[in-house]
C-alpha cells in the first residue's frame, strides 16, 4: 500500500500483522511466507485491478500501483484527498466545495457504494459510468465498482475495487453488421468476421461446429445417414 500520511507506518504493520494472523488462522497461506516483511505490500500491489482503500467520507488513504494510472501525473497530491479530486471526476468540479458536495455527486455510484458497504456492513457492487478530464478532454469510464467494508484501530474504511468494463460495454451497444456477410465494421471503419472483432475486443476464443439446420443444408447425404 502506498505510503499514507493519516495512517502511521505502525499502524499499517499492525494491520498487515493483523490480516497475517487471520490468513494463517484460516489456513490461507504458508506462515512462513506471511512472516515476510513487505509481502503484503507486494501482494497488494501484484493485483491486477484499481483498488482504493477509503474512510466513509470517500477520502483516499490508500491504493495499489494499478491504481496509479488513474490519477494521471499527480500521484503524490492523492493521499488524503477525495476520491472525486484524485480520479478527476466532472461533478466535483460543480461545487465549490469539490468531491461530494455538487447535486451530481448524489447519484455517484462509487460514493453510494461506499455508504451501503458501511450501512450494511457487507460487500456491494454496481456498475457506473463515471465521467472524468484525461488529457485535457472529457472521458467516459464504466466501471464495475465492489465496496468492501473493514475496521482497523478504531476507524472504518472500505477496500474499493474498480473494474474497467468499457469493451464489455462497447460490445453491448449496438453495432455496426452487414446484413448479407455478417461481418462487423470496426472503430476504423473496416469490416472484419464477428469472430476476429469478439476475440479482439473480449479476451475470449471461438470453437466451430454447424447447428442442425446448416448441417442438412450443406451435407444432406450425412444428415440423412443420421436420421436413419
Amino acid at each position: 500500500m502506498r505510503k499514507c500520511g493519516s495512517w502511521k507506518r505502525g499502524n499499517r504493520t499492525a494491520l498487515f500483522a493483523n490480516l497475517a494472523g487471520v490468513a494463517h488462522y484460516n489456513g490461507l497461506m504458508r506462515p512462513e511466507i506471511l512472516g515476510f516483511a513487505g509481502f503484503h505490500q507486494a501482494l497488494f500491489d501484484a493485483l491486477p485491478l484499481h483498488v482504493l482503500v477509503v474512510d466513509s467520507d470517500l477520502r483516499i488513504h490508500g491504493y495499489n500501483v494499478a491504481a496509479e494510472t488513474l490519477f494521471g501525473a499527480d500521484v503524490g497530491d492523492v493521499l488524503s484527498s477525495p476520491g472525486g479530486e484524485a480520479l478527476k471526476c466532472i461533478s466535483q468540479s460543480g461545487s465549490p466545495k469539490g468531491c461530494g458536495h455538487s447535486e451530481d455527486c448524489k447519484d455517484c455510484a462509487i460514493r453510494n457504494s461506499v455508504n451501503e458497504a458501511v450501512a450494511g456492513r457487507k460487500i456491494f457492487r454496481q456498475k457506473c459510468r463515471m465521467r472524468v478530464i484525461r488529457n485535457g478532454q472529457r472521458q467516459d469510464m464504466h466501471l464495475l465498482v465492489t465496496a468492501s467494508p473493514f475496521s482497523f484501530d478504531d476507524a472504518a474504511y472500505v477496500l474499493v475495487i474498480l473494474e474497467d468494463i468499457n469493451e464489455l460495454i462497447q460490445l453491448r451497444r449496438f453495432l455496426p453488421i452487414c446484413a448479407s456477410c455478417k461481418k462487423i465494421r470496426n472503430d476504423e471503419n473496416f469490416w472484419e468476421e464477428v469472430e476476429t472483432y469478439i476475440s479482439r475486443n473480449v479476451d475470449v476464443d471461438f470453437t466451430h461446429s454447424l447447428c442442425e439446420e446448416c448441417e442438412e443444408r450443406l451435407y444432406p447425404d450425412v444428415r440423412a445417414k443420421q436420421d436413419k
